[in-house]
């Protein structure tokens, strides 16, 4: 089995506890780049995502065909399971849109939230 090498990110959260004269100004501060970030008191359930942008470059020689969908979205058109890949997007695999942005349109009138 070989090892393959996935980046991915998360958010985290933690408190800060700021000396300041007001709640905004607080907020301000801790709002600011050179702020040291506070520990980390618990993981966001949930955010944990793939970053498919890095995966070819940490894993040379490997290609990756299609991003798999957290959930599992149906084309408003023809009832298949929609694919998304890093050049094209979110697509039919019966081609029943000319673009994404016909995709996403049709999802909208459908009721149909893009995940």
């Amino acid at each position: 089995m070989k090892v393959y090498r996935i980046p991915v990110t998360w958010e985290t959260f933690g408190v800060m506890e700021i000396e300041a004269n007001s709640i905004e100004e607080a907020i301000k501060l801790a709002d600011k780049d050179e702020t040291p970030y506070p520990s980390i008191d618990g993981n966001v359930d949930g955010s944990l995502e793939v970053n498919f942008e890095l995966i070819e470059h940490l894993n040379p020689g490997e290609k990756i065909k299609t991003e798999p969908l957290k959930e599992e979205l149906k084309c408003p058109k023809c009832g298949k399971s929609l694919h998304k890949t890093l050049n094209d997007g979110l697509w039919c695999p019966n081609m029943c849109f000319l673009s994404e942005y016909h995709l996403w349109e049709a999802m909208q009138k459908a009721g149909i939230k893009k995940g």
